[in-house]
């Protein structure tokens, strides 16, 4: 992120796009009350890998397509 790259989507970085929570893209998944981030752009897919998480809470990349319900 520091070298404004997207550490999911290796991708270049618009913050003012919004964040990761407030993209399409973005998946929860798990048990409810504890549930994981996924980005379907991401190389590993919904892997059910940590390493394949997001956080809602980075930036938007350039691939970052507004949720409907925002």
């Amino acid at each position: 992120i520091a070298h404004g790259i997207h550490p999911a989507t290796r991708t270049r970085i618009i913050p003012e796009l919004g964040t990761c929570g407030t993209c399409a893209r973005a998946r929860r998944t798990g048990e409810v009350g504890r549930g994981w981030w996924k980005c379907d752009l991401h190389p590993l897919g919904q892997s059910h890998s940590a390493a394949s998480d997001v956080r809602v809470s980075w930036p938007a990349c350039d691939q970052h397509t507004l949720r409907e319900d925002q």
